[in-house]
C-alpha cells in the first residue's frame, strides 16, 4: 500500500499507479540477487526508492513522447 501511495503521489491516477507498482515489482524481481544483499533495514527504503525511480523513469518516457 505504501508503494501505490508512492506511485499515486506521482501520477494521481490509481490504474496507473497499479501498473507503476507491478513495473517495480518486475524490476526488483530481475534484481533479486542484489535486493537479497540489502541491510533488513535499509529494504524499506530501497523497494520506495524503486518505486520512485520507476514513477519518474515513466515521467521520463511520457515527456520525450509528447515532446516529439
Amino acid at each position: 500500500s505504501y508503494m501505490r501511495k508512492k506511485a499515486y503521489s506521482f501520477v494521481r491516477n490509481n490504474e496507473e499507479a497499479e501498473e507503476l507498482v507491478h513495473d517495480a515489482f518486475v524490476n526488483l524481481i530481475e534484481n533479486v540477487k542484489v535486493v537479497m544483499k540489502v541491510d533488513k533495514q535499509k529494504l524499506p527504503s530501497y523497494i520506495m526508492s524503486t518505486i520512485r525511480n520507476v514513477c519518474i523513469n515513466k515521467w521520463k518516457s511520457n515527456k520525450k513522447y509528447h515532446e516529439e
